[in-house]
């Protein structure tokens, strides 16, 4: 009880396993040489009982800690790397099973060095914070957001179909671009995003591969966009989408 349900679980039932005990020693039981005895017994069975519960569960707390910390990027609080792909990969299970729609997307900040070079790294630090927590705000608790590496960020969004992921992807880089340039951060970001009607045969890294190859295909084009192909449906060879912020027009 204690290590599934939590400390005061565990400690509700040593105390009804105590007095249980104490129960039994009174009326059944063969009678004490002192009337104190069972009582003093079952107190000392409290006690280890108590002991054995509040171990077990520190024990257990910091184990859940560990495991967190081994999912976490430290920096920004996200999902780290080998988290993110072990959602994938979970996903693409569930896809197999029940025939969902899901999209998988990187994200990428524009000129990120600029902002480490111009305002330390201590503020770079916190822009790639403030990134990841609008991103968090503005999905679902069942969507996955994780930092990859440096300023790129992975987005799993489950049961979600093209035109869904694509309205997400829209308004958090919206959201972002539009922040960022109240900030002062000369800073953009690129968006490359693939969605999957059903289950795909490809493996997580070639999924990932994928997204991140959309991305930097972006990033070619000159920055500040998005592009989002659909997988696995023969009449569509994708589409592809570039905001029109300023900085995109005068590019191009």
């Amino acid at each position: 009880m204690a290590w599934g349900a939590g400390r005061w679980a565990g400690v509700l039932l040593s105390c009804a396993c105590a007095v249980a005990w104490l129960s039994i020693d009174t009326l059944i039981a063969p009678p004490s040489s002192h009337p104190s005895v069972p009582y003093w017994n079952s107190t000392v069975r409290l006690i280890f009982f108590l002991i054995f519960t509040l171990t077990l569960s520190s024990l257990k707390r910091a184990l859940d800690r560990e495991k967190e910390l081994a999912s976490t990027d430290p920096l920004t609080g996200v999902r780290n790397a080998r988290s993110y792909r072990e959602s994938v990969s979970a996903e693409i299970e569930r896809a197999k099973r029940y025939r969902h729609p899901f999209s998988v997307a990187y994200l990428d900040l524009d000129d990120f060095k600029a902002v480490n070079d111009r305002f330390g790294h201590s503020r770079g630090d916190r822009l790639l914070q403030f990134v990841a927590s609008t991103v968090r705000s503005n999905l679902r608790t069942s969507d996955v957001v994780a930092r990859l590496g440096g300023d790129e960020f992975g987005l799993l969004l489950p049961e979600t179909d093209y035109d869904s992921a694509q309205a997400v992807l829209r308004k958090i880089q919206d959201l972002l671009v539009e922040k960022m340039r109240r900030c002062g951060f000369p800073v953009t970001c690129s968006i490359g995003a693939v969605t999957f009607p059903c289950a795909p045969a490809a493996s997580v890294e070639e999924l990932i591969r994928r997204a991140d190859a959309c991305m930097y295909e972006v990033k070619k084009r000159g920055k500040h966009g998005m592009r989002h192909v659909l997988i696995g449906v023969p009449s569509q060879a994708g589409r592809h989408f570039h905001g029109d912020f300023r900085k995109n027009r005068s590019a191009r």
